[in-house]
């Protein structure tokens, strides 16, 4: 069988890789064996501290779900309560609430902590404590570091305030969910939802460019139906045109 032959590329790459080993060989003296110990003894203490602090990350994020899944079962109990058993309901809301609030404490800053911080918004308006749920509730939407948790206080804010015809706090919360646009919220939802309260507002042109604005998106979802429904209501005209330049 006759031998392979060995091209020059592999030559000179074979070079390449002796010269640089030889280079290594050259530096390890150089810097004397003791600190190449220190050197590799660091990385060493670097990867053990990641270890840890990735197995402690886990460990608080296990506790946080365990605790969190408690609680939520609590509070699922209380709502699946009949009218006659009001009282035990309220008591159950109670308990899933010190135990929101035990989740919220002691892992805050974990996706559980900040579910935990919501679903206590919502006992504070099971218990009729609503002043101090929208206060809780408007916290957490500035401070959550969650995208779904924002999105969810939001629209709750969004329905509390257009339920009591707070337009000005309506409008704000609108506003900041636009201007956010994260990756977890339907732009056609929340533009939607802007236009609804234009139109509440009475402010017809606005809700004519958010509604416009949903007819963009080529999601074919509910709220562009239900936008060409409103256009079809408030501005006709603007709905024909629009269709007219897309032809």
């Amino acid at each position: 069988m006759a031998k392979r032959r060995i091209s020059r590329k592999q030559i000179k790459e074979k070079d390449q890789f002796l010269t640089k080993a030889e280079k290594f060989s050259m530096w390890l003296v150089e810097q004397g064996w003791k600190k190449v110990v220190l050197i590799i003894t660091a990385f060493a203490v670097v990867l053990l501290v990641a270890i840890i602090f990735d197995n402690i990350s886990h460990n608080k994020n296990m506790k946080a779900s365990v605790m969190y899944s408690e609680a939520l079962d609590t509070f699922v109990r209380a709502n699946a309560a009949s009218p006659a058993q009001f009282i035990q309901n309220a008591d159950e809301i109670k308990k899933a609430a010190e135990e929101f609030d035990k989740v919220k404490v002691e892992y805050g800053s974990t996706i559980y902590g900040q579910m935990a911080a919501y679903y206590r918004v919502l006992c504070y308006f099971k218990i009729n404590e609503e002043e101090k749920g929208l206060e809780e509730a408007r916290k957490l939407f500035d401070d959550s570091s969650e995208d779904i948790v924002k999105n969810l206080v939001g629209f709750f804010l969004l329905d509390r305030y257009e339920k009591d015809e707070n337009w000005a706090q309506a409008r704000e919360i609108a506003d900041e969910m636009k201007d956010d646009m994260n990756s977890m919220l339907n732009p056609s939802e929340i533009l939607f939802r802007s236009g609804e309260l234009y139109e509440k507002e009475g402010k017809i042109t606005e809700a004519t460019d958010e509604y416009m604005k949903v007819l963009d998106f080529e999601d074919f979802s509910s709220y562009r139906r239900d936008a060409q429904q409103r256009l079809a209501i408030i501005n006709p005209v603007a709905l024909k045109e629009k269709y007219q330049k897309q032809q």
